[in-house]
Parts: structure tokens; C-alpha cells; sequence
């Protein structure tokens, strides 16, 4: 009861009621959820080979229950250990991750970045380098040797050398650094359980120069992998956030405001030229004038139909056309400006659609597909209103953006109008 009244004299009288439509979709959903899919197909397709592969190569080993458990019980171990290095490499690029700070959070004492930026080897060579070598190699080495028992040897004696590693590790967060990594407390605890069981089971046997050999190309190689790698991802990690940043600044109705009113204004007015499709909710008034086989018309065209599907934008369609009346560019923009005049604006989009779309643009096929029998002598008009307000407006590029009558700040592209817009 208390906090129900609480809650009512916080309650300022208003409520949120949210109502789905037809256009209460992210956008690009069916190809995002598409493109989520094949990556989910293809790490299940990989999941299940390599599942086959380790159960195949069971089946054809001639050992004993124990032996077995033992061995499946290593092979586990260095997948874990494989995902948890995984992870410490993740952290060494992106630190701000939410994900790596809620598993490597839990006390006072827990700083996992004080704790792996304390030392390294050559100034290159990390404790997560370090980590995921080991596991990588020691993993690959137990799956294509087919658990042979020199590659059981070679691992059993490599995990006697790390028994005083977890106790110096341990020592140093305790005493030294005084704070306590959980990433690197994963790593001691799978280094003491991969010992535990190569006592409990002892193999004999010969230790083969081959399996040493493929341990070592293996450990050396992912660790050079990393050491050329790393700086490709810290700068793409730099790079996304700097995008981050700018996409804020961008998107930050207020200075898209102040820019787009010391822009260039429109001169005369373009009413009544070219193609409007109106929207009763818009609002902001977006113009764009264009030409039909401009590459980057076509690429602005389903963007500023999505804005307008939305409510967001008023959009005017205007053309360049040449004052030649029998280029085909004249030609085409006649059409498409007439389909427009004999139908509705659902008719008038779907022809826009198709012709900005098309990867070849066709204006034979295009006529077939959307008929018109109004001539370019008949729309002379029209077009050369079009023309001479080109002219006087000092229409240089295409496409060219105005937006409520300023022109778009060169500090903005049309994809940015996603954001600013919205």
C-alpha cells in the first residue's frame, strides 16, 4: 500500500500507450534477422562437425572406461580454457564491454585490468596471449592426434611446468597486486584440474618429436597470429567508438538545427515541380533533386522513402533534366514524371521503387512495366520549369538535399538523416 501511493504521487497524470502498425518495424528486419540466422546456421553446422569429429575419434580408440573419461574430461578442459583466453584476448581490445565487465566484476578487490596490465613478456607477448596458446595448441594437438598417448604425455608433462605458474599467479594477486582477476583465477583453476588428472591417470609411453614439434608450431604460431592482429583490432575498437561518438554528435537535434539554418536557402520557391508525396504527419519537408541514372540517387532513394513511410518527411522529387528533349535522360524523367500524373501516389512509389532498384536501368522495360502516354512535348512545361529552377538554384551535384528549405550541411549524409530525423 505504501508503495503504491508512493508511485501515485510521483505520477505526473500521463501515460505512455504505444500502438502497433503496419510500419512498427526495424528497419531492415527480415535481412537482419536473415543474416542472424545463416551465422546461427553455420556455428551450429561447426558445432555439429567438430562434435562428430571428437565423437568419431573416440569410437576408434582402444582404451579403457577410465582412460576415456579422462581423456573426454581433458578435452573439455581445454575447450573451457580455450573460451575463457578467448575472452581475456576480448578484454585486451575492448575493455568497456558490458559483457567482459559483469564476468569480471565482484568485489572490491576484483580489477581484472590492474592484474593483466601488470606484466607481459618483451612488452608484446600478454598473460592472455600466453593463455590462449596454450589451450589452442594443446586442444588442436588432442584432436588430430587421436588422443594419442604421446600427445597425452607431451600435455601431462607441459601441465607439471604450470603448477608453480598458478602458484606465482595467485601469490602476486594476493600479495603484490592486491586485487584478484577472475579471468586468470578460471585459467589457475583449469590448470589445477588438467594436473589432477594426469595424476590420477599416469600413461607410459614414448613421447614422439612429431607431437612436440606440432605443439610448439601450433603455441608459436597463435601467439604471432595475436601480436599482428591486436593492433588491427585496437584500432577498429578506436575507430567504432569515435563513430559511436560522432553518430551522438549527429544525432543531436539541436546542432542538426543550428547547422541546417546557416546552410544555403532555396531562392525560389519549388512549388508545384516535380513529384511530392505528401504526409499528413511530416515533419520536416525534404527535397531532392536527382537524376534517374545517378548512382547515389539510387542509393538515397530507399532511405528517404523509409523516412516518409514513417511519418517522419514530407518528399519532393525533383530532376535535371537536358535540354534536349530527345536524351534519353529527358526521356525517362518525362516518364516517370507522368506516371506520376496519371496515377496515385502508392502506383507513383512502387514505379520509383523499381526503377531506383534495378541494377540495369532500362527504360524499354521500365515503359512496358508502368505505362504513360503523356509525351515530353506535352510536359515541355514542367521540364523546363525543372531546368531553369536547377539553374537559378546552382544545382551542381546530384543528388541534392534541402531540408525545410536549407540545404543539407556537408557535415551530414543522407544515411545520417536515419538518426537526426528520427
Amino acid at each position: 500500500m505504501t508503495y503504491s501511493f508512493h508511485v501515485l504521487q510521483l505520477w505526473t497524470g500521463v501515460t505512455l500507450l504505444v500502438e502497433k502498425t503496419e510500419k512498427s518495424l526495424e528497419p531492415s528486419y527480415k535481412k537482419n534477422r536473415l543474416i542472424g540466422k545463416v551465422k546461427s546456421g553455420m556455428i551450429a553446422i561447426i558445432a555439429v562437425l567438430l562434435l562428430t569429429l571428437i565423437i568419431s575419434q573416440f569410437i576408434n580408440l582402444s582404451i579403457d572406461l577410465d582412460r576415456a573419461i579422462g581423456l573426454l574430461s581433458l578435452l573439455i578442459l581445454k575447450g573451457v580454457g580455450l573460451v575463457v583466453a578467448s575472452m581475456l584476448l576480448w578484454y585486451e581490445v575492448d575493455k568497456s564491454n558490458s559483457t567482459l565487465k559483469e564476468f569480471c566484476s565482484g568485489g572490491k578487490k576484483v580489477n581484472c585490468d590492474a592484474v593483466l596490465s601488470s606484466g607481459s613478456l618483451l612488452g608484446e607477448i600478454s598473460i592472455s596471449n600466453l593463455a590462449f596458446g596454450y589451450f589452442f595448441s594443446g586442444f588442436l594437438l588432442l584432436l588430430f592426434s587421436n588422443f594419442s598417448t604421446s600427445s597425452f604425455l607431451l600435455l601431462g608433462y607441459i601441465s607439471y611446468l604450470s603448477i608453480p605458474i598458478v602458484f606465482s599467479s595467485l601469490y602476486y594477486q594476493y600479495f603484490k597486486l592486491k586485487n584478484w582477476c577472475v579471468f586468470c583465477l578460471w585459467i589457475a583453476g583449469l590448470l589445477t584440474l588438467e594436473f589432477t588428472i594426469f595424476r590420477i591417470l599416469p600413461v607410459s609411453g614414448i613421447l614422439e618429436i612429431q607431437d612436440l614439434l606440432v605443439f610448439a608450431i601450433l603455441f608459436t604460431a597463435s601467439m604471432f597470429a595475436w601480436i599482428l592482429l591486436k593492433p588491427y583490432l585496437l584500432d577498429q575498437n578506436k575507430l567504432y567508438a569515435y563513430k559511436r561518438k560522432l553518430a551522438n554528435f549527429k544525432s543531436d537535434k539541436e546542432v542538426f538545427s543550428h547547422l541546417l539554418s546557416g546552410s544555403k536557402k532555396i531562392l525560389s520557391s519549388p512549388k508545384g515541380l516535380g513529384i511530392t508525396l505528401t504526409n499528413p504527419t511530416a515533419k520536416y519537408q525534404v527535397l531532392k533533386v536527382c537524376n534517374p541514372y545517378c548512382g547515389p540517387c539510387a542509393r538515397a532513394h530507399p532511405i528517404l522513402e523509409h523516412l516518409h513511410d514513417q511519418g517522419l518527411i514530407e518528399l519532393q522529387i525533383l530532376f535535371v533534366p537536358d535540354e534536349n528533349p530527345e536524351s534519353i535522360k529527358t526521356k525517362t524523367i518525362n516518364h516517370i514524371l507522368s506516371i506520376s500524373q496519371e496515377n496515385d501516389s502508392f502506383t507513383t512509389k512502387k514505379a520509383l521503387d523499381s526503377w531506383y532498384s534495378a541494377n540495369q536501368k532500362d527504360l524499354v522495360k521500365f515503359s512496358k512495366k508502368y505505362q504513360s502516354s503523356i509525351s515530353v512535348e506535352q510536359n515541355e512545361k514542367k521540364l523546363s520549369a525543372m531546368r531553369t529552377w536547377c539553374i537559378q538554384e546552382e544545382i551542381s551535384r546530384t543528388p541534392t538535399i534541402y531540408i525545410n528549405g536549407h540545404l543539407l550541411h556537408e557535415y551530414y549524409s543522407i544515411d545520417d538523416l536515419q538518426l537526426v530525423l528520427n
